[in-house]
């Protein structure tokens, strides 16, 4: 049986159906067993295994030292709630399946590049502070303090996802939602937990990801035109 035989049979049926409906709590449910937790079982065992041999750093000269701002961890530990509330906040089906699809292919696309591409981003030397030096201090020791699965950034590609959910539950609020994967993003570099290259890729596999489905159908909408 093909990848893509297993994925009709077991995993298409248990996320969202593609329509307008309202989610029932079951197809909520499927994306915390089918997305979240292969992805935190996948993302620890990466930084488990640690940095490849011949692994490469991805800061730019001088990039090591752009300053830490403590106060930036209260946007990079947003995501850990808000993105966790996305697929229980998604207001139809329709969202919610665009969210765990992508969800899935970010999934198998960004531990292929951590696989593949010995790249690190160890995190950068910082002097704590206060509350939020302390849960920075906590962050490192939760990743090893190893960035090796930091390219891409998942913090900017998860957030992204869901301020693309909350933009369509709360349409009024949409340009709040967006800036606050923006800032996400930024908090990712002024953390010292990634770098810029981090967030780029992040940012370009959100991109490549989420309009998949807009992609595909206008390759199909053109070999019905040709044939």
């Amino acid at each position: 049986m093909s990848i893509d035989d297993t994925a009709r049979r077991f995993i298409l049926p248990c996320i969202a159906p593609d329509d307008d409906d309202a989610p029932r709590r079951v197809t909520q449910f499927w994306v915390f067993l089918l997305v979240f937790i292969p992805w935190l079982l996948l993302y620890e065992g990466v930084v488990f295994r640690g940095p490849a041999r011949g692994a490469f750093t991805t800061y730019l000269p001088g990039e090591v030292g752009w300053p830490v701002l403590q106060w930036m961890e209260i946007f990079y530990v947003s995501p850990y709630i808000l993105v966790t509330l996305a697929p229980l906040l998604a207001p139809t089906n329709r969202i919610l399946r665009r969210f765990a699809v992508a969800g899935l292919i970010a999934i198998a696309l960004a531990n292929s590049m951590f696989l593949l591409i010995p790249a690190i981003a160890p995190p950068r030397p910082f002097s704590p502070s206060g509350i939020l030096g302390q849960m920075m201090l906590l962050d490192r020791r939760l990743d090893l303090n190893n960035g090796s699965a930091a390219f891409p950034s998942f913090h900017v590609v998860w957030s992204f996802l869901a301020a693309a959910v909350f933009a369509k539950r709360w349409p009024r609020w949409r340009g709040a939602w967006w800036t606050w994967a923006a800032l996400v993003a930024a908090s990712c570099i002024f953390t010292g937990m990634h770098s810029l290259a981090d967030v780029i890729a992040g940012f370009g596999l959100f991109l490549a990801i989420y309009n998949y489905p807009t992609l595909m159908a206008s390759v199909r909408k053109s070999r019905i035109a040709a044939s």
